[in-house]
């Protein structure tokens, strides 16, 4: 990261020298960067915390076509999807992949602090504890199981802790 920023104040210099210069330099510098990052084809983004981004705005970075840098607003844009990556000095956050699990035929939909199931909705935290009791020694005596029915949908170990792990790392 520091060498980022030392590379990045360096290149700000030059602007005054070769404006030309500067647009090829800082663009390669920050399509590097945004690889090193892992922006790429199917990750998620949130543009929340970019310069004129107040909403949640969350979006999937879809294409394979590369970057494109714009000086006059300081920003790299993911060309598939013509997503802002990079803006004025701050990147979009990168969002966790969400588990792909289907109980009932229905998609997990991962929310905030839930997920949804159709029209069943249940706390990460149900999930979270759920996967402590599984993995975890309680006085000697090892609690597992294999599944667990929840509402009208039955829930393996191996979903639980797949749901408890993508809460736990946000």
């Amino acid at each position: 990261m520091e060498n980022f920023n030392n590379a990045k104040k360096l290149i700000i210099e030059l602007k005054v020298i070769n404006e030309k210069k500067y647009q090829d330099l800082m663009e390669k510098l920050l399509i590097a960067e945004a690889k090193r990052r892992g922006y790429k084809d199917g990750v998620k983004i949130n543009k929340k915390n970019l310069p004129n981004y107040s909403d949640n705005s969350i979006w999937d970075l879809q294409g394979n076509s590369g970057f494109k840098y714009d000086s006059n607003f300081d920003s790299l844009a993911f060309l598939g999807s013509s997503d802002y990556v990079y803006r004025q000095g701050v990147w979009a956050e990168i969002l966790p992949a969400y588990p792909q699990i289907i109980i009932n035929g229905y998609d997990g939909v991962f929310l905030d602090d839930r997920v949804r199931f159709g029209c069943a909705e249940i706390s990460a935290t149900m999930f979270e504890n759920l996967y402590d009791v599984n993995r975890l020694d309680y006085v000697g005596n090892k609690t597992e199981f294999k599944s667990v029915k929840i509402g009208a949908g039955e829930f393996t170990a191996e979903q639980i802790k797949e749901i408890a792990e993508y809460y736990l790392s946000k």
